[in-house]
């Protein structure tokens, strides 16, 4: 059975996956709200990331609420600097707040197959993460490396870090560490991990105590049909 299926199948976990996008709109209205004077172009902005927003959230939940999975919504093309720079884009206004930058570098531009929104919410929630648990003034980078047969993401912070004896179960659905904050319910590390694996890749987290994270996914570079439910 198709893993991130059976957890998103759960009203809980549609709710957490809509809470992030509906974030970055409020973020967007209060940075407006905020300002002394407002322009034309400050409007026109806005409206265009909230309607962004509003669009993958649509998608989201097409992808989320589906009950007739089909080889199709797998064999999308996968343009993965595109998403991590969409990713990066919608997560902008959320890391500024803290002052943390955030950049990206790619030696080669992988274009592999699979679930484009899915893949997207992986790299979203893994790079909110970094962002949610990292320091005022923090960094977070997204690595990029491919070559003919396979292709690795990185994402690096130098937050608080995850204790060696809770690496293995961050990914359990509905755990969370008792150093982290009391929003949200332990959903999105579950999802991840499924969406990763679903793609034929696999997941490597290597943490230290208040000097940061990295989650290196590593996939292959997957052709049309070959991914199958």
């Amino acid at each position: 059975m198709f893993l991130v299926v059976v957890i998103m199948n759960k009203s809980k976990s549609v709710a957490h996956e809509l809470k992030t996008p509906l974030a970055v709109i409020k973020t967007q209205i209060d940075v407006l709200n905020q300002q002394d004077t407002i322009t034309l172009e400050d409007y026109q902005s806005t409206l265009k990331v909230i309607e962004r927003t509003v669009g993958k959230m649509s998608d989201l939940l097409d992808t989320l609420l589906e009950t007739n999975q089909d080889k199709s919504n797998l064999n999308e093309i996968l343009n993965i600097e595109e998403i991590i720079q969409d990713v990066i884009e919608d997560l902008d206004v959320i890391a500024k707040r803290k002052n943390i930058k955030l950049s990206y570098s790619i030696n080669q531009n992988p274009i592999s197959y699979g679930n484009s929104v899915l893949m997207y919410r992986c790299l979203y929630n893994l790079v909110e993460n970094a962002i949610k648990y990292n320091q005022t003034g923090g960094k977070v980078e997204i690595q990029c490396e491919a070559c003919p047969l396979n292709y690795s993401i990185r994402i690096l912070d130098n937050g608080i870090g995850i204790p060696n004896e809770k690496i293995d179960k961050i990914f359990e659905p509905y755990y969370r560490c008792e150093k982290s904050n009391k929003d949200g319910i332990g959903l999105g590390l579950a999802m991840v991990k499924s969406i990763v694996t679903l793609h034929k890749g696999h997941i490597i987290v290597e943490s230290e105590m208040n000097q940061g994270s990295q989650f290196i996914l590593n996939f292959p570079q997957l052709k049309k049909e070959s991914i199958v439910l």
